[in-house]
């Protein structure tokens, strides 16, 4: 069943592969989402942000960087749910996705209604 949702909600997809990049935002875009991708955490913090009801999905890749994502989210004063996607699930993998505060660590290849529905969850409940 597809989720609808409109664009009010904002999805910041962070991973250094384009393919998947691309992938997510036409995923997101076509279920109703706004999307916007970002190569890193530093290109994700660089610009100013939006007061947005938001979701960021994370490559597990980027977990290194996620005190920046934490306190650059404190810091402008937004609490938006982080999901992350990691190639093979394990102990590091759960810790550091739980450093940042992930509300999900999904394995790849993610299944897209999955995603969805994950994304749809942590947003409703973010609201």
């Amino acid at each position: 069943m597809p989720v609808e949702r409109g664009s009010e909600t904002r999805i910041y997809i962070v991973d250094r592969d384009a393919s998947v990049r691309d992938a997510l935002c036409r995923l997101a875009i076509a279920a109703g989402f706004e999307a916007r991708p970002f190569e890193t955490i530093e290109h994700f913090i660089a610009p100013e942000w939006p007061k947005a009801n938001a979701c960021v999905i994370l490559d597990a890749s980027q977990l290194p960087a996620g005190s920046k994502l934490k306190d650059t989210m404190r810091q402008r004063g937004v609490d938006w749910p982080v999901i992350v996607l990691c190639a093979a699930e394990g102990g590091l993998a759960r810790h550091d996705a739980r450093n940042v505060g992930a509300r999900f660590l999904l394995k790849k290849p993610v299944d897209g209604q999955a995603l969805l529905d994950a994304v749809a969850w942590v947003t409703e409940c973010h609201d």
